[in-house]
């Protein structure tokens, strides 16, 4: 796979986000009997994605940058996996075991997204952009993964499902961060030399898991879901910064120990034949852990995050079955729920926990085929995410209560129009709609996504093995963008008006 940046680099004269993917799948399959399937699968996959896609939030254009360091990212990734079903007269046993390998080797980026020799906006809270600055990562990452299942046949009123589960990771690798800039907002002028911080780190991290769900039928209309899940997590740091201005190496070493229970309950009422209704509660536990780029004196460890999850909802399916619709309404208490965050005036970022966050939505889906070979589908999502109670550790002063939680778009939604044609034309319209989205929990403006509305159409013809579309993305040139890091003042620009052509064959 490969394709032509969209990230213009007018210092460099060249596109510097080029993309191209080279990988391979192969599977084997053994069935010695009509009970028992045997399935080995490798894959393997090296990746060259040019610079990352971020730009200056001042530019005048979105896909323009003036860097005088191109930016690499090299990728690659292996994986072998074995997979395995027994059938039995009570139901089924399925295992699989996996080992992935993945390396990132490297990844450099233009911090400053700028020539030295071109001034730099200012930081958000009156820090400067250093007038250079970049980063190179060389990271690694082993895991091992082993699951078994047993799955009771089908037969009611009572079925059920139980496991045991294990995944050990270890992540590591090498950092090295360079700065030259302003070292004081009231003198720009007088510049540091340069900074190099160079940060080794290792991150193990063992979890080990049973997990056991029930149904159970108590009438003709009503079912009854149960289900536990016990999880043991085990985490390790080993880390070293040197910094070369201040002659010093900050070490953070550490190891915790988690045990936590998730329950899940959950009703279904089959309303009538055409109308099912559903309740569910849950308990969810996202376990703690250690940032690897944050010195010891600003606390590395970060605890788990707790979210009491509650839905209830309704699905609709007509008689012809032309017609489903799906609702629902969320409502989630999270206690320590887990923030991406950086460091002011640093290249440092690490994982806060902010006392309380409520999350309450409201979800639709659509299916419908009004007349034979058109189909019309719909979805839209509106959620409210606060944070209750979050006081930024890095401000003791300042409190985000009220604040919208980054990342989390206030609503979105997408309609889709197909027709196909007996010839085996077809043309088919979609539209998508995003809400507005912080990228920041202080919610500055300068680092929220407005709203956007983007639409694609496509006409084509399809055989039996052949296929050729024409297609538009993003038709009206709507610029947006998919993420912001407010760190650099830099986001990532979502893709840009695209017309072509696409062919595919199987044989």
């Amino acid at each position: 796979d490969q394709r032509d940046g969209y990230i213009r680099n007018t210092f460099l004269n060249d596109e510097t986000d080029d993309r191209e993917a080279t990988g391979g799948l192969l599977k084997l399959y053994w069935n010695p009997s009509d009970d028992f399937e045997l399935s080995l699968r490798f894959y393997a996959e090296h990746v060259d994605d040019g610079s990352q896609r971020l730009t200056r939030l001042d530019s005048a254009d979105r896909f323009t940058v003036l860097s005088d360091n191109p930016g690499v990212t090299n990728l690659e990734r292996y994986q072998i996996s074995l997979h395995s079903r027994k059938n039995l007269d009570w139901g089924k046993i399925e295992t699989i075991s996996s080992f992935q390998t993945w390396d990132l080797s490297p990844s450099t980026v233009d911090l400053d997204l700028a020539n030295r020799f071109t001034p730099s906006p200012a930081f958000a809270g009156g820090f400067p952009i250093p007038v250079d600055a970049r980063s190179s990562i060389d990271q690694n990452q082993d895991l091992i993964s082993n699951e078994i299942r047993f799955t009771s046949n089908g037969d009611r009123p009572f079925t059920w499902q139980a496991g045991l589960f294990q995944l050990w990771t270890d992540n590591s690798g090498n950092t090295t961060r360079s700065t030259l800039g302003p070292f004081d907002p009231r003198f720009p002028g007088v510049f540091i030399p340069v900074l190099d911080e160079t940060t080794t780190f290792s991150v193990e991290q063992l979890n080990l898991a049973a997990f056991a769900n029930a149904t159970f039928t108590l009438s003709d209309c009503l079912d009854f879901d149960a289900g536990l899940r016990l999880d043991y997590y085990r985490s390790e740091i080993n880390r070293l910064k040197a910094d070369n201005l201040a002659n010093t190496t900050n070490v953070v070493r550490g190891s915790q120990d988690e045990v936590f229970v998730s329950p899940t309950l959950g009703l279904t009422y089959q309303a009538t034949e055409s109308v099912n209704l559903f309740a569910r509660s849950s308990l969810g536990i996202k376990p703690g852990g250690y940032s690897a780029f944050v010195d010891a004196a600003n606390n590395p460890t970060y605890d788990r995050e707790e979210n009491w999850s509650n839905e209830i909802g309704a699905d609709f399916f007509s008689e012809d079955h032309t017609v489903r619709v799906g609702l629902r309404a969320y409502w989630d208490q999270i206690s320590d729920y887990q923030v991406n965050q950086g460091a002011l005036a640093t290249t440092d970022f690490f994982i806060l926990n902010a006392d309380e966050v409520t999350s309450r939505g409201i979800e639709a889906d659509l299916a419908w085929a009004p007349i034979d070979r058109l189909t019309i589908r719909g979805a839209f999502g509106y959620t409210n995410t606060e944070f209750d109670s979050f006081r930024d550790p890095n401000r003791p002063s300042t409190t985000y209560n009220g604040n919208e939680v980054p990342f989390v778009p206030e609503y979105s939604g997408s309609l889709g129009v197909r027709y196909e044609f007996e010839s085996g034309f077809y043309v088919s319209a979609a539209g998508r709609v995003v809400g507005p989205t912080r990228f920041d929990s202080a919610n500055t403006s300068a680092f929220t996504q407005d709203a956007y509305i983007t639409a694609d159409a496509e006409i084509g013809y399809m055989a039996e093995n052949f296929s050729v579309t024409f297609y538009g993305t993003n038709l009206f040139d709507k610029g947006y963008y998919t993420f912001i890091n407010p760190q650099i003042a830099a986001g990532s620009p979502g893709d840009p008006q695209q017309f072509g052509i696409r062919v595919r064959t199987t044989f």
